[in-house]
Formats: structure tokens, C-alpha cells, sequence
């Protein structure tokens, strides 16, 4: 027969009070601090996964292109690639270097939307929008 570690905790509270009775009486206390202690984990438990979850999602910035990109370009040997896509709701880029496709940052510029891997430095990212043919500058400000 195999015990499960509830089987086990419950048979060890029902051994403890069948051996002592003065136990029972403080055994209602006991499971209903338990019960607190338990749920109180579980709350815990489902803050942490919440808050790690908001922070990917903070970290990391997804964008799934509608379609093909109308233009690529590449600078620095092909370590920084930039690519411009047409949207409903305007022009993406989307920058890369070292080949990373983890996209960290997001610049808004009038209906421009750029996203940058986290190497990637204002004036490389104005670089590329300047090769791709687009006359905006990127600054701190347009996160």
C-alpha cells in the first residue's frame, strides 16, 4: 500500500488524537491554522507566478507581422538588421543584433512603431530607420 504525503499527515493526526484526548481539543485550532497556512501558500504561490509573468511580459515585446517585410536592411557586417513592415495601424521596425530576436525595446513615434533588441542603441536604431528610408529620429523620449 502506498501513502501519499496527505494519506500520511492525516493518519498522523488521527494517531495523535485516539492516543492523546487532550490533544482533540486543540486539533480544531491546529487544522483551521493549517487551513489558513494553506491557503495563504496557494496565494502566494499565485501572486509570484502573476508578478514573474507581468515582468516577461515586460522584459519582452512581441510582434507577429502580418505579413513578408516590404524592406531589410543590414549594417555592421550583418551584426545590426532592421526590418520595415507596413500595418492597419502604420510602419513597424523591428531591429536585431548578434542575430538576438528578443525584442526588449519599443519606441513610438507619430504612427511609427520600432522595437530593438536590448543591445541595440538609439543611433543604431536611427541608422537603420535612416537606411530604410525613413526620416524619424529616435530618442529616450519616445519610449
Amino acid at each position: 500500500m502506498t501513502f501519499t504525503k496527505k494519506s500520511l499527515f492525516v493518519l498522523s493526526i488521527a494517531t495523535l488524537l485516539s492516543v492523546n484526548p487532550a490533544f482533540a481539543t486543540s486539533s480544531n485550532t491546529f487544522s483551521q491554522d493549517l487551513s489558513k497556512a494553506s491557503t495563504s501558500i496557494s496565494q502566494g504561490a499565485k501572486s509570484v507566478a502573476q508578478t514573474t509573468e507581468n515582468k516577461a511580459q515586460e522584459l519582452y515585446y512581441s510582434y507577429k507581422p502580418s505579413s513578408k517585410a516590404n524592406k531589410e536592411v543590414s549594417l555592421e557586417n550583418g551584426n545590426l538588421k532592421g526590418y520595415l513592415f507596413t500595418e492597419k495601424s502604420g510602419q513597424v521596425v523591428t531591429i536585431h543584433t548578434n542575430n538576438s530576436k528578443l525584442l526588449s525595446n519599443k519606441y513610438t513615434v507619430g504612427t511609427l512603431t520600432v522595437y530593438t533588441t536590448k543591445a541595440t542603441t538609439i543611433t543604431q536604431a536611427n541608422q537603420v530607420l535612416a537606411k530604410l528610408g525613413i526620416n524619424t529620429l529616435l530618442s529616450a523620449n519616445s519610449k
